[in-house]
C-alpha cells in the first residue's frame, strides 16, 4: 500500500540521478574513487561534466567544468548563478568552478548540490543524456535498471518509466 506519491520534481525528477551520484560520493570517502558525471548535448557530444574527490582534509571537493574546457561557454548569467549557489571561480590552482563541502554533509546533499547547480544553469534537463563514467562502478550504475540506456550503451536518460519524453524506442 502506497502512503505517498513523490511529486515529479523534488529535484525529484532526479531521484535516480541523485541516488547514483550519492553512491559515488559514498565511494569517494573511501579515498580510492573520484566522482565523474558527464552530461551530453546529444550524439555523444560532451556538454558539461562534474567531478569530485574527497580531500586529505576530510572535505568533498566538487567541480563543474569551466569555460576553459567547454565548447558551449557558460554565460555571465550562468556564472553568476553558480556564484550565488556558493561555487568558487576557477583559479590557477583549480581551472574549474569548485566548491568544498564538509564531511558532515550527507552523501545525498553533496549529490543534490551538483544536480542543483547543473539544473539551475540549464545544462541538465529531463531530456539530457548522461554518464557516470567508464570505470567499473560507473558501469555498474549504468546497468542498475534505473535509467533508460541508449542503443549504443554509452548514454543514460533520466528516470526509467516516468520520463517526460515521448514513449518509444531509444535510438
Amino acid at each position: 500500500m502506497s502512503i505517498a506519491t513523490l511529486p515529479p520534481l523534488v529535484e525529484g525528477m532526479w531521484i535516480s540521478v541523485r541516488e547514483a551520484l550519492s553512491a559515488q560520493v559514498r565511494k569517494m570517502t573511501d579515498g580510492d574513487y573520484n566522482l565523474l558525471f558527464i552530461v551530453y548535448e546529444g550524439e555523444g557530444k560532451n556538454s558539461i561534466y562534474a567531478q569530485g574527490s574527497f580531500s586529505e582534509d576530510s572535505e568533498y571537493i566538487i567541480e563543474i567544468e569551466s569555460n576553459a574546457f567547454l565548447e558551449e561557454k557558460l554565460s555571465e548569467r550562468e556564472i553568476q548563478i553558480l556564484r550565488i549557489l556558493g561555487w568558487q571561480q576557477p583559479s590557477s590552482s583549480n581551472p574549474n568552478f569548485w566548491r568544498k563541502c564538509p564531511a558532515s554533509w550527507s552523501h545525498d546533499l553533496v549529490a543534490l548540490t551538483i544536480i542543483q547547480a547543473l539544473t539551475r544553469i540549464g545544462r541538465l534537463h529531463p531530456d539530457s543524456w548522461f554518464s557516470f563514467g567508464s570505470d567499473p562502478f560507473g558501469i555498474q550504475i549504468s546497468k542498475s535498471g534505473a535509467f533508460w540506456v541508449s542503443s549504443d550503451g554509452r548514454g543514460l536518460l533520466c528516470l526509467r518509466g516516468s520520463n517526460p519524453t515521448v514513449a518509444g524506442p531509444i535510438k
